[in-house]
């Protein structure tokens, strides 16, 4: 991982800093900054909603035309079986079902690909994010969880259209052959298959500002030009619409028109098409013309009297919202001959589809120009879906800072934005008052902005680094597969990187003068500091170099170094690092590349590998996507201010790139980016902060600015979070006008579940094929009012069910010598309401110990991983390598959504050590004794018998002699050594005391705590305070007890080789 510096060049060149700083040290105060930040973008609400220069030319009454566009986005009628433009769009613009929403990405339906998601799947909490890493906030780190799934919208099933039904009562749903699906929707069964919904291959983004953008789709294909019949506006060159002299009855001509600023209505005109979205496939916009033109709008869904477009021509007699439809008099027919000039609809005999000419018994000009009128109509009314009274807004609005509405931010909102627009650089990509990409504002009222920009991309820079790291490496330390051992500390030694090419003179040195001198661990450190360039290194390109010691207070350590370069740069390969004049490893780095032209926008940022989807980069069917792909291949595209023009064999960087999205309602608007493979907003934050995904294998189109955020701790990312939910428009939120909204019935998946469905009764018996039963819900008209504050709309998270994440960080083996341990990173999936406890446990004590046996979680620090600390046992055993779990054992909370839910765990093996402990169990009174010692009888005591010297025996002060001895000889196999426990009963201080030896050793003065109840004590040295360890041969010992007090008493002995083994008979335990 590498991070991005916290100050970025006019240029657009990305540049990296590293800074000489103890990283340990506080790393934001509260908000204090007495200006509102330079670069804060103003208000939305100084953003001009555009409309297109020419839309009066089709369009007479703009209201009329909402009023369509409305009616016609929310309908079911629209689609083949139900899907309307709003069944993707339902929520703040967006999607959140979770049932049956799972398109296979390329690698279809497998385990493998999948992990195991098959179509009607529903996700929980822990299938995100679908790139799971070690450590989420670092991209270096080992992957432990991939699948090439998106997270996207259901649409129809898969049918081969055949009609529309014509002829009342006019059947909603469009006449269709049923057909095995090909793409893998369907269940495999005899006798027959069953069909699901189909689901779009990638994620839906939000409706609301969409009238900001320059192109719409992630893609770009929404062309900015709308030609009324298709996305793909001015590189269709065959694209007309039938106009006439506005005389009734008169005939039409196929007429080119184009209309800008009508992204929305390019992209309006596809999904109700799309064989994925809203259609049976082969339909073609006549033929949904001359459907929707003969049914009443809303005809099966109920609108809100007071609704705050369709109000006026709401069912009238129905105050109450209980009938469907609005006026009942009124057809689709009727509303697009108030919306548009009679010249687009008022001609005579009918025309052919294709080419628009007279032919009999064809389509009728209203019918041949319904996507025109379809996508005006959308655009009129997606043109007020503009939220721009979040309270950033209101905080900009009132003058910022120092205005009169400065708290309109929290102090920690405060920091998030000065982390958006300086250490992030967010702003770069998220631009603006609509903090988005490929914005009208960016491309036309922006001063050196255009449709194109030329920039260096990921390969235009090199960085490479060597980490070394002592084994067990620091707790929490981000460990990675090329991480090599450290062997020597590198404090107050020469470092230098040398070229690949002999030794040379140094790109980068200096001296390990870290914070504290080699050896020492406390206080702990890390620091980095900057190595001082060589006269070699590569000028003019903004080169630099630094090294990075951790040091903790058990001497664990980590050493890095980095390196990195700019185009033109220094040549690639392998370059040297040494430390104080040894060869300690190597640094690799890449060949830089020139820069590459792009479209502004649109960016790579490695959440995929390019090859799954290359998005910006593909091409239609009139040509590319991207305009820096027309421009190349010799188009005469607007080039702005890009200077020089872009050449025919000049680079591109498209393939991969997608539209960059606007950040507002993001609270509202998961799963994010293309693929959906991220479900709540501190997902995205650690992502940003490690760095791309993908970034080797998509270097040649990787923006560069993805490279990693650095110096973000868990309380910058929160207050990053905060800020970004305060661009939140609560309009949107309670779906107040003009976000409030009419009816809507949306498929949410099939009974059953990934494993099976149920079999309809819609069938194609001689394909055997059925389409599956389905569930519904239904989300009720909302008013101009909006909802109630208690019924708000809910992050996507909220959908998902809870779970607890468990990551092995640092592998999955634990040794019991203690070499080599488990960090198990350990964080929630989701905020909770209120704080959750995670019991934690290993399923084999023997095998392994825990360090942290219950974490505490709240709302703030939900997604922060706690580190538990898993290590091997000794166990004495030669058993080989044994694996155990580390499982959650329980969930606690007063959050009902969390408390009781299941626990999830991680597989943990036991490296064996082939040390085999021996111990050895004697009762006393088996031993070879001399007199005064004697065996006595005590119910109490084991076998009922014990061994001592009997009151009045008096004291033995003298450690020589054969007298009073209680000799227990044993046979060692195990080499080692070896403790001795005593089971003993001690009335008094003048009879608590006995000698002790090994064989022909010394005697050591054993003293036991008073006791009166048969207690255990390990064998101890009076005089040293320590218990006796022996280090034993193998072969045959013999353990002496002598009489030291008369009245002392033992029964048993054990000798043992496991430093932990405690006597397990249900006695005491001596202090």
């Amino acid at each position: 991982m590498k991070f991005r510096s916290l100050s970025r060049p006019s240029t657009g060149h990305r540049w990296i800093l590293f800074l000489g700083v103890l990283v340990g040290a506080p790393l934001y105060a509260a908000w204090q900054h007495p200006e509102t930040p330079p670069n804060a973008p103003p208000s939305l609400k100084t953003v001009p909603v555009e409309l297109p220069s020419n839309l009066n030319e089709a369009v007479q009454d703009l209201d009329a035309a909402k009023r369509l566009g409305k009616a016609l986005f929310w309908d079911m009628q629209v689609g083949s079986d139900s899907a309307s433009c709003a069944t993707c769009h339902f929520h703040a613009g967006q999607d959140t079902r979770t049932k049956n929403q799972t398109n296979p990405g390329p690698g279809g339906f497998n385990l493998f690909f999948s992990g195991g998601h098959g179509p009607n799947y529903t996700p929980v909490a822990c299938d995100f994010p679908f790139h799971k890493l070690e450590v989420p906030d670092d991209n270096d780190s080992a992957v432990v969880h991939d699948i090439d799934d998106r997270m996207s919208s259901a649409g129809v099933f898969r049918r081969r259209f055949d009609a529309v039904d014509v002829t009342p009562p006019l059947d909603a749903q469009d006449e269709g052959t049923i057909e095995p699906d090909p793409d893998g929707f369907a269940f495999p069964g005899q006798p027959n298959s069953k069909n699901v919904r189909r689901v779009e291959p990638r994620n839906t983004p939000t409706v609301i500002n969409s009238i900001l953008l320059h192109r719409i789709f992630f893609d770009g294909r929404a062309n900015f030009n709308f030609n009324g019949n298709n996305p793909f506006g001015d590189t269709d060159p065959n694209a007309k619409v039938l106009v006439n002299n506005g005389n009734a009855g008169d005939d039409a001509t196929p007429t080119r028109l184009l209309f800008d600023h009508a992204a929305t209505a390019s992209q309006s005109v596809g999904p109700p098409l799309s064989p994925f979205e809203m259609s049976y496939y082969g339909r073609i916009w006549p033929q949904l013309g001359r459907k929707m033109i003969l049914r009443k709008p809303l005809a099966l869904q109920r609108v809100a009297h007071d609704d705050s477009v369709l109000g006026v021509i709401d069912n009238q007699p129905d105050p109450g919202d209980v009938l469907p439809g609005l006026d009942p008099t009124l057809t689709y027919a009727d509303m697009i001959r108030s919306a548009f000039h009679a010249k687009f609809w008022n001609a005579g005999n009918t025309y052919d589809a294709d080419t628009g000419l007279p032919s009999a018994g064809a389509f009728s000009q209203m019918e041949r120009n319904f996507a025109l009128f379809f996508g005006l109509a959308i655009l009129a009314y997606e043109s007020d879906l503009v939220s721009d009274d979040s309270r950033y807004d209101q905080y900009m609005d009132g003058g910022g800072e120092s205005g009169t509405a400065a708290n309109a931010l929290t102090a920690q909102e405060k920091e998030g934005l000065d982390i958006f627009l300086n250490r992030g650089g967010c702003i770069g990509c998220h631009f603006g008052p609509e903090f988005a990409g490929g914005t009208l504002t960016k491309i036309f009222r922006t001063p050196n902005e255009g449709l194109l920009e030329r920039m260096l991309m990921a390969d235009g820079e090199a960085d490479g680094h060597a980490q070394f790291v002592s084994y067990p490496p620091p707790i929490g330390e981000p460990l990675h597969p090329t991480d090599s051992a450290l062997l020597s500390d590198p404090r107050g030694k020469l470092i230098e990187i040398r070229p690949p090419t002999g030794y040379g003179g140094p790109l980068a040195w200096g001296w390990g003068y870290f914070a504290t001198g080699a050896g020492v661990c406390t206080p702990a450190i890390d620091q980095t500091i900057v190595l001082t360039p060589g006269s070699n290194a590569p000028s003019n390109s903004n080169f630099s170099a630094s090294a990075r010691l951790r040091v903790d207070t058990d001497c664990s350590k980590v050493f890095r170094v980095d390196m990195s370069w700019q185009y033109p740069g220094a040549p690639g390969g392998e370059y040297t690092l040494y430390v104080a004049g040894r060869l300690v490893g190597r640094i690799h780095m890449d060949q830089v590349q020139p820069p590459a032209v792009y479209d502004n926008g649109f960016y790579n940022i490695g959440v995929r590998p390019t090859a799954e989807d290359i998005g910006n980069g593909g091409v239609g069917p009139f040509g590319p996507f991207a305009f820096a792909a027309r421009a190349q291949s010799g188009e005469n595209v607007d080039n702005g201010n890009l200077q020089p023009p872009v050449g025919p064999n000049e680079r591109i960087a498209v393939n991969g790139a997608f539209k960059t999205p606007s950040l507002r309602n993001i609270e509202l608007t998961g799963p994010y980016m293309h693929n959906g493979g991220f479900s709540t907003l501190e997902q995205i934050v650690d992502f940003y902060t490690g760095g791309a995904h993908f970034e080797q294998v998509n270097k040649h189109d990787l923006d560069p600015d993805v490279e990693g955020i650095g110096g973000m701790n868990p309380d910058r990312k929160a207050a990053l979070v905060a800020f970004l939910k305060a661009l939140t428009d609560e309009r949107v939120r309670l779906e107040q006008g003009p976000f409030d909204h009419p009816e809507l019935i949306v498929p949410v998946g099939h009974p059953g579940d990934q494993n099976g469905v149920t079999e309809g009764p819609n069938c194609n018996l001689a394909l055997h094929v059925c389409e599956a039963t389905e569930n519904f819900l239904t989300v009720p008209p909302v008013g101009n009012g909006g909802r109630a504050a208690n019924d708000a709309l809910q992050p996507f998270e909220t959908q998902l069910a809870p779970c607890v994440n468990l990551l092995l960080a640092g592998g999955a083996r634990v040794s019991e010598t203690g070499a080599t341990i488990s960090q198990v990173r350990v964080a929630l999936s989701r905020r909770p309401a209120s704080p959750v406890t995670v019991a934690l446990q290993v399923s084999d004590t023997t095998e392994g110990t825990l360090t942290a046996s219950a974490l505490t979680f709240t709302p703030t620090n939900w997604s922060t991983p706690q580190i538990a600390v898993v290590r091997g046992v000794q166990d004495g055993i030669v058993d080989g390598s044994v694996p155990f779990n580390l499982a959650v054992a329980s969930v606690t909370s007063t959050d009902p959504t969390f408390d009781g839910i299941p626990g999830n765990s991680v597989s943990i093996t036991s490296i064996d050590s082939g040390v085999r402990y021996e111990t050895f169990q004697f009762e006393a009174e088996n031993g070879a004794i001399t007199s005064p010692m004697v065996s006595a009888l005590d119910s109490t005591a084991s076998n009922g018998r014990y061994v001592w010297a009997p009151s009045g025996a008096g004291n033995n002060s003298s450690a020589t002699g054969t007298l009073g001895v209680d000799a227990l000889t044993f046979n060692v196999t195990a080499p080692g050594n070896y403790y001795v426990w005593g089971l003993v009963k001690t009335p008094t201080v003048n009879d608590n005391q006995f000698w002790a030896k090994m064989d022909s050793g010394t005697y050591f003065n054993w003293t036991m705590p008073v006791t009166t109840v048969w207690t255990w004590d390990k064998v101890n040295d009076t005089a040293a305070q320590d218990p006796i360890l022996w280090n034993l041969t193998a072969g045959s010992h013999t353990l002496r007890i002598r009489w030291r007090e008369d009245g002392t008493k033992l029964d048993r002995v054990i000798v043992t080789s496991d430093p932990a083994y405690v006597p397990q008979t249900g006695n005491p335990i001596a202090p």
